[in-house]
């Protein structure tokens, strides 16, 4: 498929479209590191999903700029089999920036123009935008899938500078994603403004029947490195009764405040934790429900842990936007 004498590949990514009636082998994409120490070019190879009709190789960060480096390529191509989309996909990666002044790491998006397919796999039918590109801010070590329930491309990158740290998580619609629309952002999965640790790592996957969202994560500070795991619910769909034993947080993702609602009466003790592990609020409620303030609260995600009087433990997490 592609080989270079006397190189060393760096990050490689696959991903499968979808399968259709009339187009019974998938198309496949599959994005590199050309060369980790001399070209530092992001290489795109496509062909079917059984190995057939194989490109060249293209240089796709060369669709912006031919000087800055490149790292970290990662690509998701549509696999909902209901639409009729065999070109559609998106192709991410880091690239440098050194201009005006500034320099930092920016998060870009390569996607197919409507000209795009195996035969005409040319740069000319392939366009690029920025995902995400903050002054004076790192942007790295994105990830992307896709939910075909809502049919959406689902990011999320790191974005570190001299004071925080944050994992950014956006989404946008398939149409969208073919074309120079921004990359809405949703919530940032969690975010620490102490200046002592730092994100790295994450990566994104959803359940394609109840659209649940997970990520996980690196954070390193004070010379330890943690492995962290985090979910959330798709506030997309009709809202969910309160199962027996259930803890529910509603709205979720929210911005001012949260109501936690129980299936029985009780007595509740109440902790709040963010994802450094750290308790950020201690209260208690009677009854099944209860409204709690969170405009104190930077934006990240959170885990509350109920417990009744009798030591049954309960939690759930939620985001702050």
């Amino acid at each position: 498929m592609y080989n270079k004498a006397l190189s060393q590949f760096g990050s490689i990514d696959l991903s499968i479209g979808q399968a259709t009636a009339s187009l019974h082998y998938p198309n496949a994409g599959i994005v590199f590191e050309m060369d980790r120490e001399s070209e530092k070019n992001i290489g795109f190879i496509a062909s079917r999903a059984d190995g057939l009709n194989s490109t060249t190789a293209l240089q796709v960060n060369k669709l912006y700029s031919t000087v800055f480096e490149t790292k970290q390529p990662a690509i998701q191509w549509l696999c909902n089999n209901t639409l009729n989309e065999p070109y559609n996909f998106m192709i991410i990666y880091s690239s440098f920036y050194n201009d005006y002044g500034e320099e930092d790491w920016d998060v870009l998006r390569v996607y197919p123009r409507p000209s795009y397919n195996l035969s005409a796999h040319t740069l000319d039918n392939l366009n690029w935008s920025f995902a995400a590109a903050f002054s004076f801010a790192n942007d790295e070590c994105a990830d992307i899938t896709y939910d075909k329930v809502n049919n959406n491309y689902l990011l999320v990158f790191t974005q570190n500078s001299e004071n925080e740290s944050k994992i950014d998580y956006r989404t946008v619609s398939y149409i969208d994603a073919v074309g120079d629309q921004a990359f809405p952002h949703t919530a940032f999965v969690s975010l620490n403004t102490t200046g002592d640790y730092r994100y790295y790592s994450p990566v994104i996957d959803i359940d394609p029947t109840r659209t649940e969202v997970c990520f996980a994560h690196e954070l390193f500070g004070n010379g330890t490195t943690q492995l962290l795991f985090d979910s959330e619910w798709s506030t997309v769909g009709v809202e969910e009764g309160v199962a027996d034993g259930a803890l529910i947080i509603s709205p979720n993702p929210a911005t001012d405040h949260i109501m936690l609602r129980m299936s029985e009466e009780n007595v509740y003790s109440v902790s709040l934790f963010n994802m450094i592990g750290k308790e950020v609020a201690v209260f208690a409620f009677t009854g099944t429900e209860f409204t709690y303030d969170i405009t104190t609260l930077p934006a990240g995600l959170y885990l509350v842990k109920l417990t009744t009087k009798a030591g049954e433990d309960f939690s759930a997490k939620f985001i702050v936007k």
